[in-house]
């Protein structure tokens, strides 16, 4: 699914709206909540199997009718918008919510993989949030928990 929408729930606290353009994450957190959540709706789902169902002409539709609703976007909750699988896909939805003027936030754990985005990053200004999940301050649990994931120096970086 590629629309822009409304969180339920507890959801709701983080977000007034999200596009999880992501299912899966490569960074294997043991205390990620997204495989018991996605298990519930499909007992064959495997999280470490990222897939990416994005239909960019459904999320230009989407961010289109949303225009100028001046609500924060949430990059995604099913999956880490960085972590290392298709990485064009996250450029090309930031150019699609950048060309409607949207608010967006990330929170990743993908380290120097924002990176590549920084130029178009930037060109958003104040309308958008970049955040670096720092679950441990040390490489020997990040790896233990986290073994996917970038090291706490890179996120910190």
């Amino acid at each position: 699914m590629s629309k822009i929408y409304e969180p339920k729930g507890r959801a709701r606290e983080y977000s007034p709206l999200a596009l999880n353009y992501y299912k899966g994450c490569s960074h294997n957190c043991l205390y990620c909540y997204v495989p018991r959540m996605m298990k519930g709706f499909s007992s064959s789902y495997v999280h470490s199997n990222v897939i990416v169902p994005v239909d960019f002409k459904e999320l230009e539709l989407s961010a289109k009718k949303m225009q100028g609703c001046d609500k924060q976007i949430l990059l995604s909750f099913t999956g880490d918008p960085y972590c290392g699988v298709e990485p064009s896909t996250t450029s090309n939805v930031l150019s699609i919510l950048k060309k409607y003027n949207h608010k967006v936030a990330i929170l990743t754990k993908g380290g120097n993989e924002v990176m590549k985005d920084l130029e178009l990053i930037k060109s958003f200004g104040q309308k958008i949030k970049i955040g670096a999940t720092l679950t441990f301050d040390n490489d020997k649990d990040s790896l233990e928990w986290e073994s996917g994931a970038a090291l706490p120096d890179e996120r910190i970086k």
